[in-house]
């Protein structure tokens, strides 16, 4: 995998000078990148180092399994496991750490594995920190006053790029995956459909003074716009075939994210396929894509396999979220009712499509308790363009206690009698409004125009314009943080909102004080002053 790294662990479970100073010689080098540094030892050593600053989290592995002592260290570090490098010579631990998305690296000829996830070195010293550290870090952005451009097909950078051409209206948000390629970008892209406040406890977590008995993550509901596309019986994919032409854009301006590129087949047919992508900001349960695709030198037939599916795993703790109370499909609306296990929120998921510009279309449906998948076997034209439309629904129990499925439903039934002109419509009308007010417009150059944008941009389509919940560090963009909500949203979000919409921060200070008698009774209860606990983290 190669995505952005945060921190690094490294198993240290040897006291002889020979073996424990090439790690301390590792472990000074990472320091030097600003890297969070953890260790997973036994060592009495180690000690020092942590008084001295250089460890951030020590875990006593002689004490716990593996898999406690991995979800110990993410919780504590706070970091993603996909954001995590694990260094070790213990062949289970990098097998159960790859298994959660961490970049594992096996020291020794002991560790040596021919599992894929795993990569080898047979010494510390051949281990490149400046590549390990700048993992997933995209070096060039095309500079545009109101355009994110990836202008080439980026896969080994798939999870970084689905951060930045994350969509979201504060109420849901959905990262930025490629829609057609899932197969290839398999163990890097990290696809999260996210719902802000709707979160699952497990524990305990902490049984140290001052923490929490349990601990509550953010729930990914799944991957709902994957496409897997067929001609002629040959899968599109970068593993075969050639993809030419490729752009991806998110348009700030507009609030969508667009993508084209041509694929020609091993046996020479070349398609053409485009898409828009929106979250929608005036209809908050909706989101939707449009995939149009062009013969450009054949007549074949082209086959979609459109999917919706569902994620129950609970990365950090190795087990479901969520339960399915029911599934199924009515009038080719695809519908899930879930409930999370411990937390009680009821959620529900509906999908449908329109299709136009192609007069032999035939659809089918399969369907199992986690996913759907609706099957259009187009007989293709060259040169004449089919049009697909794919609307999809998210609503909680926050917003439609007791008729969440129906009201997803419901959404879905509007989009489709509306079309996806009139939803890409109001999409526009929102951002064009938005900017006409808020829009601050730089003399200097245009990669500093282009950064203020995005971040005005990523700030108002992360707040979820509900006193009950609020924007977590880094919104609805990925699962870091496990989307807790940091003082980072005071200090860094709130003065924004306090000079372009009062209203809207007056809401986010109305959430924080809701908590307020809480935070006290906690001071209390474990020898703190006042609401100190409202300082880092809800």
């Amino acid at each position: 995998m190669k995505s952005i790294i945060q921190a690094v662990i490294a198993d240290v479970n040897d006291e002889t000078t020979e073996l424990i100073v090439p790690y301390l010689q590792f472990l000074i080098r990472v320091k030097q990148h600003s890297v969070k540094i953890a260790a997973l030892s036994a060592s009495a050593y180690l000690r020092q180092f942590r008084e001295a600053g250089m460890l951030d989290v020590i875990i006593n592995s002689g004490i716990l399994s593996v898999e406690d002592a991995v979800s110990e260290m993410v919780g504590r570090l706070a970091v993603h496991p996909f954001n995590l490098a694990v260094v070790s010579g213990e062949l289970s631990l990098l097998k159960h750490c790859a298994s959660i998305g961490m970049h594992a690296i096996a020291v020794g000829s002991t560790a040596k594995s021919n599992d894929s996830r795993i990569e080898h070195v047979e010494k510390l010293e051949h281990i490149d920190v400046d590549a390990l550290c700048e993992f997933g870090v995209i070096k060039i952005l095309p500079a545009d006053t109101w355009k994110i451009v990836e202008d080439r097909l980026d896969p080994a950078n798939a999870a970084t790029w689905e951060s930045i051409f994350a969509l979201s209206n504060g109420v849901f948000g959905i990262r930025g995956n490629y829609d057609f390629f899932a197969r290839d970008v398999a163990g890097i892209s990290d696809p999260q459909t996210l719902m802000h406040g709707v979160c699952e406890f497990k524990g305990p977590h902490n049984t140290k003074r001052g923490f929490p008995g349990r601990y509550h993550a953010i729930v990914n509901w799944g991957d709902f716009f994957r496409q897997d596309i067929a001609v002629g019986g040959e899968c599109l994919g970068l593993s075969q075939g050639i993809v030419s032409d490729f752009r991806r854009v998110l348009d700030m301006y507009k609030g969508v994210v667009t993508t084209v590129f041509v694929w020609e087949s091993p046996s020479g047919k070349r398609l053409k396929v485009e898409t828009v992508r929106l979250v929608s900001m005036d209809r908050l349960d909706a989101a939707a894509m449009r995939m149009q695709l062009t013969a450009l030198n054949f007549c074949n037939t082209v086959t979609v396999h459109s999917h919706m599916q569902l994620d129950r795993r609970f990365k950090l703790f190795f087990g479901p979220a969520f339960e399915i109370i029911e599934h199924g499909v009515d009038e080719g609306a695809g519908y899930f009712h879930c409930r999370t296990l411990e937390s009680n929120f009821s959620v529900g998921i509906a999908g449908n499509h329109a299709h136009s510009g192609g007069d032999d279309i035939t659809l089918s449906f399969e369907q199992n308790e986690t996913a759907l998948a609706t099957t259009f076997a187009i007989e293709a034209v060259k040169g004449k363009c089919i049009s697909i439309d794919k609307h999809v629904s998210i609503v909680s129990s926050l917003r439609a206690a007791g008729r969440e499925p129906a009201a997803a439903g419901d959404s879905v039934r509007r989009a489709m009698l509306d079309g996806f002109d009139r939803l890409y419509a109001g999409q526009q009308q929102f951002w064009h409004d938005f900017w006409q007010r808020n829009d601050i417009i730089l003399d200097g150059p245009v990669e500093d125009q282009q950064a203020l944008r995005f971040a005005l941009f990523h700030l108002r389509q992360s707040h979820p314009r509900d006193d009950r919940v609020s924007i977590s560090a880094t919104g609805l963009t990925g699962d870091n943080y496990q989307c807790h909500v940091l003082w980072d949203t005071e200090i860094y979000m709130l003065p924004f909102f306090v000079y372009s919409d009062p209203a809207l921060a007056r809401q986010l200070l109305v959430y924080r004080h809701s908590l307020l008698d809480k935070a006290r009774a906690w001071a209390r209860e474990y020898g703190g002053r006042g609401g100190e606990n409202l300082r880092f983290e809800n």
